[in-house]
């Protein structure tokens, strides 16, 4: 199955724009070069009091769109 992977680390005081809901998605850059824009949403999970901070993979549909994501 088609999958992206990428680390994240943003901290407590970088994510209240998005708990506030001035921005809606996140861009990451995967470790093949290619960006991705997320919702917010899909991400909220992974919020510890530190903020987010991990490796994630992405996999993909036969349509290429994101079916699920999870942390390493």
């Amino acid at each position: 199955m088609p999958h992206s992977v990428f680390s994240l680390s943003l901290s407590q005081s970088q994510l209240v724009s998005f708990y506030n809901g001035s921005k809606r998605r996140i861009v990451v850059r995967t470790d093949k070069g290619t960006t991705i824009s997320l919702p917010w949403r899909v991400l909220q999970p992974y919020v510890t009091t530190s903020g987010l901070a991990g490796s994630f993979v992405i996999t993909y549909d036969a349509q290429g769109k994101w079916k699920e994501i999870r942390k390493l």
